[in-house]
């Protein structure tokens, strides 16, 4: 079951770093419902999708409610699962300038994969799937998804391709933040 955070705002995958809701290489993922849809940040590392779907089952978000996905940068945790989500749910999927083309085009070199394996980050038979991209997010730019408006910065650091999303919905605002910033307020720069 995903963790209820905030009313309509869940998480709905978590690796080893997090609360293993999903598979281990997952980072969080959030899920924010735009009023009868769901928004998603991030999409996971790609590698267990029925673990996914039954998180989503157990808090009653069924994948085709899912209509945008939006991505923080291209590691693998955070974008190896676009493609399977989109064909899971049919959904829209958003990323930043510097992001889009590396998953677009299934650059393994670029997110540095084959670093992050060498690293014992991820098994060595991982295999990261592209992803088109149907928006490339505009740094400032609302974009208005039903009752939500997700605002894209730029915010470089833990790769030069990271984005966090200002996401407003019934006066509130949320911040989701990728890896700009981690548990016990560590930072991880690339």
């Amino acid at each position: 079951m995903a963790m209820r955070l905030d009313d309509g705002v869940h998480l709905v995958m978590s690796g080893g770093g997090g609360f293993d809701l999903t598979d281990a290489f997952d980072c969080n993922v959030f899920a924010i419902d735009a009023g009868g849809e769901w928004v998603l940040f991030d999409a996971g590392a790609g590698r267990d999708m029925a673990a996914v779907e039954a998180v989503l089952a157990g808090d009653g978000i069924a994948p085709a409610t899912i209509s945008h996905v939006f991505l923080t940068h291209g590691h693998a945790d955070h974008s190896g699962g676009a493609a399977a989500l989109r064909e899971l749910t049919h959904a829209i999927v958003h990323a930043g300038p510097l992001t889009a083309p590396m998953v677009a085009k299934g650059d393994e070199a670029a997110i540095n994969l084959g670093r992050a394996k060498k690293a014992g980050i991820y098994p060595a038979a991982y295999r990261y799937r592209a992803c088109a991209i149907d928006d490339v997010v505009e740094e400032g730019k609302p974009l208005a998804i039903r009752d939500l408006a997700v605002t894209m910065i730029a915010t470089p650091g833990h790769s030069a391709d990271h984005v966090s999303y200002v996401v407003e919905r019934a006066g509130r605002r949320f911040l989701i933040a990728g890896d700009a910033l981690f548990y016990g307020g560590k930072v991880a720069i690339q």
